[in-house]
């Protein structure tokens, strides 16, 4: 590009709108500082002469290779953004009712270039691509005229209306610039919300039951989940209506596969992120076992900052009584709670059904504990990180010697002031703390 053809653009622009050459000027240096400095003066004519409806067709596409941006470029509120990617996963087509009472569609799809992905939402007609047979995964596809805007999570994403436009497997484009999507796992101790789509590998420790709910619109609708674990920790995902199906045959102690799910903050748990599965989500069950050994932590304290599976050692400062509870399905199971301690923290251990019940009478006050592959979850309750059980896990009755055990307070705030119902015998009280008791 050279300064005579930005003159032409610049006389075009004369000829065809009311414009004035300094309303010209202040236009293409306000594009350049949207842009960040990305574009040249002739780029920004080519885009501020489309918004004006001047005819440009000619200069097209040797503009168009300039003004192309990276994903990584994308910043909240820019306008006229040209970008090439691949899709890498797609999402459904929903109806709704717009403001004067016509109905609207929107649908989406995840772009991915070799700096990142994005989030491409389209609007009305523009979802009729998702109909065209080589609209698939990893195929090449242009986005022109989009506008990037943060969503309800604060993600920025590309919306692409009327006045946008989709190009797929451009011809003009070198399709080597833009390597074909490979699946890459990722441990789930690095799961975090800046990637939009995320493939993991582990072990089924947990699966919920489904539950049913109602809709706004009165519509039934279904979700279940399950807690996958790997060798760095461990993480719920989440299945929604018609995807339910998937984990239909699956049970505990299953390995599996999962691709392009969606990482959430927990509604509950600020500290934590879960997995959502979407309809290009792919389920494998694994032929092969998963050995979970984790390292043994020095300090309990340290249990409060971690997420996942460990192992550590300590005293025992608390039990409670064995309890029989009732879940929601009706069914009633054993539940045994326990504080460990040692000299720079205490933590709450529960156990459930046969392993309460057998742990109920090995366990005693002052004893030493060896706790392998536990797993570390924030309690909403306590408001600390307590332990629980899995397959995994082995409790090792050990000899070990602990000064100046910290033992919980419950005058701090952090519980909850209300009996517990874990009553304690007389004979049994023999270490300094709050413990219920009840008689004549």
């Amino acid at each position: 590009m050279n300064g005579m053809k930005s003159e032409l653009y610049i006389k075009k622009i004369l000829k065809n709108t009311g414009v004035t050459r300094k309303e010209i000027q202040d236009m293409v240096e306000n594009k350049k500082v949207e842009l960040k400095g990305l574009i040249s003066e002739e780029g920004a004519l080519f885009i501020i002469a489309r918004e004006l409806g001047v005819d440009v067709k000619e200069e097209n596409k040797d503009l168009l290779n300039e003004i192309d941006l990276n994903i990584s470029d994308i910043t909240p509120n820019m306008k006229n953004i040209n970008l090439i990617g691949r899709i890498k996963e797609t999402y459904n087509i929903n109806k709704f009712t717009k403001s004067d009472g016509g109905s609207g569609h929107v649908g989406s799809f995840l772009l991915q270039d070799d700096t990142g992905d994005i989030r491409i939402v389209l609007w009305d007609d523009q979802v009729n691509i998702f109909s065209e047979s080589n609209f698939e995964e990893n195929e090449l596809i242009q986005i022109i005229n989009g506008i990037a805007k943060k969503n309800k999570y604060k993600n920025v994403e590309i919306h692409v209306g009327r006045f946008g436009k989709l190009i797929l497997s451009p011809d003009d484009v070198d399709h080597n610039k833009y390597p074909k999507i490979k699946s890459k796992l990722m441990n789930i101790c690095e799961v975090n919300l800046n990637h939009k789509s995320i493939s993991i590998e582990g072990k089924i420790i947990q699966i919920a039951p489904e539950r049913e709910f109602t809709r706004k619109s009165g519509e039934k609708g279904g979700v279940r989940s399950l807690n996958l674990l790997d060798s760095t920790g461990s993480i719920r995902i989440t299945f929604w209506n018609d995807d339910i199906a998937k984990i239909k045959n699956l049970k505990v102690d299953d390995v599996i596969s999962i691709s392009n799910l969606n990482p959430r903050l927990n509604t509950l748990d600020s500290k934590s992120i879960d997995l959502t599965v979407n309809k290009s989500s792919k389920l494998k069950k694994l032929q092969k076992k998963l050995h979970i050994e984790v390292e043994l932590i020095e300090n309990i304290e340290t249990l409060q900052n971690f997420k996942g599976i460990t192992s550590f050692k300590g005293k025992i400062t608390s039990v409670d009584n064995l309890k029989t509870i009732e879940l929601k399905s009706g069914e009633r199971i054993s539940l045994l709670g326990f504080i460990v301690s040692d000299q720079t923290d205490w933590i709450r251990v529960t156990l459930w059904a046969e392993t309460a019940e057998e742990y109920s009478s090995k366990l005693s006050l002052n004893q030493g504990l060896l706790l392998k592959n536990v797993m570390v979850k924030y309690s909403t309750f306590s408001q600390r990180n307590e332990l629980s059980i899995i397959n995994d896990s082995t409790l090792e009755l050990i000899e070990v010697e602990i000064d100046n055990l910290k033992t919980r307070d419950l005058n701090n705030g952090s519980i909850k002031s209300s009996f517990s119902g874990n009553y304690r015998k007389i004979n049994s009280i023999n270490t300094p703390g709050i413990v219920e008791i009840k008689g004549y």
